[in-house]
């Protein structure tokens, strides 16, 4: 299981740094290798061990009392990788970056196989 964690900066102490949501995912499998926050749209991309991308959309409100709010968009199934048989991840597949496009809802992947990949549309 793989967990993602959103951080909060305590603002009254900086040297206080605490999760504000752990965004638990039973489908992927092994070590996210690079996060990616688009810049003008609240998604997140994660590029995982098992050849998959996790796209989330996090809002984050202006009132302090209220939770963010972290909800999973997609599952894409980037590079496929063959498990062996005591059920371990073929590394040559891991997707090891990700990267959104600057003003769209495109990213981009890059996998051990040596391939960069786009995707477009999420439906």
């Amino acid at each position: 299981m793989v967990k993602q964690a959103y951080f909060q900066l305590n603002i009254a102490s900086l040297r206080r740094i605490h999760p504000v949501t752990i965004l638990n995912t039973s489908v992927n499998h092994g070590t996210i290798h690079q996060i990616d926050v688009h810049r003008r749209r609240p998604l997140v991309a994660s590029a995982c061990d098992d050849g998959t991308v996790l796209i989330v959309h996090s809002t984050v409100s202006d009132d302090l009392l209220s939770k963010p709010v972290v909800l999973p968009v997609k599952l894409i199934h980037t590079h496929q990788g063959a498990k062996t048989k005591d059920m371990k991840i073929d590394s040559a597949m891991a997707v090891f970056s990700t990267i959104f496009h600057t003003r769209q809802p495109h990213v981009y992947t890059g996998s051990a196989d040596g391939t960069v990949r786009q995707f477009v549309d999420w439906d």
